[in-house]
């Protein structure tokens, strides 16, 4: 009686220390996972940054080439690499404080236009020399946000030493990125064919309006 009582005790120990044993490995496996997962989307995010479009209207009453202008506050940073479209055609324009100046051929009634800007270093892209003497007033509609491919940040980043990117983002995981536009552009190391690799993965535009895929493998 006292054998198959303590049979029983170790066959239970047993039971529980596998269990224990599996399911350990299981929750480390995914605690794994999720750490490489923020990995993957700390580099992503490190090479996004914020793009804005803001409409605007303008009634003519006769149409011709016009001077028009916008009283406008830009956010932080985001002036110098302002442009103005009419359709997909780039604008001569001109900024002087808070007024945005460009010239356009208008049609008589609605016309519409689209500045756009984002958060980057960058010389003055409105810097065309127009008359900005009586120009005609502008209005604009509800600025839209977008998170994009900063070309300045991916430029930057492939110019920088593999350890000295990695250590300003703070990761102790190694890992390698793919660019991918007409051509793919590798950067960091060759993952290795011994270790699980997790692959975090992002398409969208960059802040000039090409499309671009961004894949990080990290292990």
């Amino acid at each position: 009686m006292d054998i198959d009582w303590m049979t029983g005790v170790v066959l239970f120990l047993i039971f529980v220390i596998l269990g224990f044993w599996h399911y350990s490995g299981f929750f480390q496996e995914k605690m794994q996972t999720q750490d490489l997962t923020y990995v993957g989307e700390k580099i992503l995010n490190s090479l996004l940054t914020q793009s804005y479009e803001v409409p605007v209207y303008y009634n003519s009453s006769s149409g011709s080439l016009e001077t028009l202008s916008l009283t406008f506050s830009w956010p932080e940073g985001t002036k110098n690499s302002t442009r103005i479209f009419s359709g997909a055609t780039s604008l001569e324009c001109n900024i002087s404080g808070n007024k945005l100046y460009w010239t356009a051929d208008t049609v008589k009634g609605e016309n519409m236009f689209l500045i756009k800007f984002s958060k980057k270093p960058s010389n003055v892209l409105c810097n065309s020399d127009i008359n900005t003497s009586n120009p005609n007033e502008t209005v604009s509609w509800v600025m839209e946000t977008e998170n994009v491919f900063s070309l300045y940040k991916i430029n930057q980043m492939l110019s920088t030493n593999y350890t000295d990117f990695k250590e300003s983002l703070e990761l102790s995981n190694d890992f390698q990125i793919v660019i991918i536009n007409n051509t793919e552009t590798f950067y960091g190391k060759t993952p290795p064919l011994s270790r699980n690799v997790y692959v975090s993965e992002k398409t969208g535009k960059t802040d000039e309006g090409s499309n671009t895929t961004i894949r990080v493998l990290v292990w």
